[in-house]
């Protein structure tokens, strides 16, 4: 019967012996990005009563921040923290520049200034136990921050026309550009000597009214 050497014998013993040892290498995991893509596209937002997509949200972000946004493209790649349950989608878009008259805190003003000719933003979808779209990035909170402030803003701004009046080119003015009715909410944009130049939402209309016919509205 051939003998082994004795190193041989190790070696077999200690190749036998590490097998169980060997770990069970998990086939890559494989997720649908197109529907992930359309999962965080179609995905719900909800601020003070007002609903949108972050697909709206997004492209709102894009065009009230910088110049000339145009959508180039989306694309999704699974998260490399969690790749099992969650996915990076991510809105490219061609800008020419910031816009000078976005009104903003100055670190924000210096996240956008980093752009130069391509914003993306990108947003995290999990679907771990529900689908949730959450800000993967800096550009994704300033976009929630906008859509906040402009939807508070707009809030604030809302009015009430308790009687009928013509809508006057100026302050104190004569002329009538156009008749607001009673029960109209309107937008106030600013307000000199006790008068208030609105917005008629429903006409696109622009004028002056007198104070004393508006009531400022407070919603929840």
């Amino acid at each position: 019967m051939p003998r082994f050497p004795r190193s041989a014998r190790i070696l077999a013993f200690i190749i036998v012996a590490s097998v169980p040892f060997i770990p069970d290498l998990q086939p890559p995991v494989e997720r649908d990005l197109d529907l992930d893509i359309e999962l965080v596209r179609a995905a719900e937002v909800r601020y003070r009563g007002i609903t949108g997509t972050f697909d709206e949200l997004t492209q709102a972000y894009a065009l009230t921040a910088y110049d000339d946004a145009e959508l180039l493209e989306w694309e999704a790649q699974p998260n490399p923290q969690n790749p099992e349950t969650e996915t990076l989608v991510t809105g490219h878009y061609r800008v020419s520049g910031v816009r000078a008259e976005a009104d903003t805190i100055l670190r924000a003003q210096a996240l956008r200034a980093s752009v130069d000719d391509r914003l993306s933003v990108t947003w995290q979808l999990s679907t771990l136990s529900s689908v949730q779209v959450t800000p993967a990035d800096d550009f994704a909170r300033d976009a929630l921050t906008t859509l906040r402030n402009t939807i508070d803003d707009y809030l604030t701004s809302m009015v009430l026309l308790i009687d009928d009046q013509p809508l006057r080119g100026s302050a104190g003015g004569t002329d009538s550009l156009g008749l607001a009715q009673q029960g109209e909410i309107l937008l106030r944009q600013q307000q000199v000597a006790g008068w208030s130049q609105v917005r008629v939402p429903t006409h696109q209309l622009t004028g002056w009214l007198p104070d004393s016919v508006l009531t400022t509205l407070h919603p929840q």
